[in-house]
């Protein structure tokens, strides 16, 4: 699955398994994603996908550059997907450092 956004005015579009259209979400605050570069926060018999998504106001939080690592999606795979003996959970948390931005 992917997701399209035009950041400035909130607005979202999510792709379902095989790249259909199936939701678009808008906000009136214009919201960033954060954890944009994650390869996967599930792998299934449909392939590695990312559909847990953290939103954030740049207005007021910016992203701190330290970076939780991401898992590699050859990681997820090894195993036949989520869950796995290594990978316990069907979803690989995404983390984000956001800070408050000064006034």
């Amino acid at each position: 699955s992917s997701v399209q956004g035009d950041q400035q005015h909130g607005k979202f579009k999510f792709d379902d398994y095989d790249s259909r259209p199936c939701l678009e979400i808008e906000s009136p605050l214009a919201l960033q994603r954060a954890c944009r570069e994650v390869p996967a926060t599930i792998c299934v018999s449909a392939g590695p996908q990312v559909v847990d998504h953290i939103f954030f106001s740049p207005k007021l939080l910016g992203e701190h550059p330290n970076r939780f690592p991401f898992i590699p999606v050859q990681e997820l795979t090894r195993d036949t997907g989520l869950p796995s003996a290594r990978f316990p959970s069907d979803h690989i948390a995404l983390v984000a450092d956001l800070e408050w931005l000064s006034e």
